[in-house]
């Protein structure tokens, strides 16, 4: 009998301490995940033979790719995970907003939040634990929204398990693309100050490769044993649109100046001095441009900058998220 594909549901938990999650009592509405089990092997041919003679399965894990629309709640899984768990601070008139900010050091070790997952339905569930997100790349379209990727890695697999009950999902707040502005600075102390109006049509952002798993000689181990902080591949993607500020824009950044750049999703009033929000500020330095061409129909070309540790700011990457979860909510 083969299992429908429309029945498959995944389900996820924070582990604390990492790797010993026993709980995955989250679903996603806007996460999808596909799972692949892993096996590292070495061949071996003795002499005369035309084909194979000698093999062994060395290591065993699991990889794991995401894809998701975005939300002003459900990142947090993703960001909590990648960058580690990070404090709230209570916004707005009553303190109904939730604060969050996930700034990636500079230097130094980032604990990842690692999740254990169960995927599966009722004639099998499997399960691991120790589940890193290792990278992740976000879109902002102002006609297709926001939208972002990512993998991962987990330890070997087990079959047979079941789901964990009652299960519970986060609000539902999609950010929409009328929720994005961009905005373009020469001063850290400035960022969000200059708008890019009639002249931005999308931006994508990547971090990626920030953890590797440890292989460990310990007959006790089955998988890898943890993981290891990595120096992640960065970048920024800006599609601009052929105009005076852009052309400007092009010749300054030429010269090796570092720009400020915001991105920026601001969704529904949570309440007075509070709103859901999405923001992504980002120290980037001009690496390449592309040629001119067809964007929609607008005269556009794409500009790669690399994402710089700013002594001046002090950072790279700053990424603040406020809605309404609460850290018992999260999970």
């Amino acid at each position: 009998m083969a299992f429908p594909n429309s029945t498959q549901r995944v389900q996820l938990g924070f582990e604390s301490p990492i790797g010993t999650g026993t709980s995955a009592n989250r679903q996603c509405r806007a996460i999808a995940f596909t799972f692949k089990p892993e096996i590292g092997t070495k061949q071996f041919s003795a002499n005369g033979r035309r084909f194979m003679t000698h093999h062994v399965v060395n290591t065993e894990w699991v990889s794991f790719t995401f894809t998701g629309e975005g939300s002003y709640t459900e990142l947090l899984f993703i960001l909590e995970n990648l960058f580690g768990t990070s404090s709230v601070t209570d916004v707005g008139s009553t303190n109904q907003g939730k604060q969050r900010n996930y700034t990636p050091g500079t230097t130094g070790d980032i604990t990842p939040r690692s999740w254990f997952i169960e995927w599966g339905d009722a004639n099998n569930v499997n399960e691991i634990n120790y589940g890193i997100v290792t990278g992740i790349e976000v879109t902002y379209d102002r006609q297709n929204g926001v939208s972002y990727s990512g993998e991962g890695f987990a330890r070997k697999h087990v079959t047979g398990a079941g789901f964990t009950s009652s299960p519970a999902f986060l609000s539902s707040q999609p950010i929409a693309g009328g929720h994005i502005n961009v905005y373009a600075d020469s001063a850290s102390g400035s960022i969000g100050g200059t708008q890019l109006t009639t002249t931005f049509l999308s931006a994508t952002w990547s971090y990626k490769n920030a953890f590797a798993p440890f292989w460990d000689a310990d007959r006790a181990q089955t998988s890898f044993r943890s993981h290891v902080s990595m120096k992640p591949q960065t970048e920024l993607k800006l599609v601009l649109a052929e105009n005076s500020t852009s052309r400007t824009l092009s010749v300054d950044l030429a010269t090796g100046v570092t720009r400020y750049i915001r991105l920026q999703c601001q969704g529904a009033n949570i309440e007075t001095s509070a709103d859901h929000l999405f923001q992504t500020d980002i120290a980037a330095i001009l690496k390449s441009r592309e040629a001119w061409t067809d964007v929609n129909g607008v005269y556009a070309r794409e500009y790669n900058f690399d994402i710089l540790d700013d002594g001046a700011w002090g950072k790279a990457l700053d990424i603040r998220v406020t809605n309404t979860v609460s850290s018992a909510q999260l999970g």
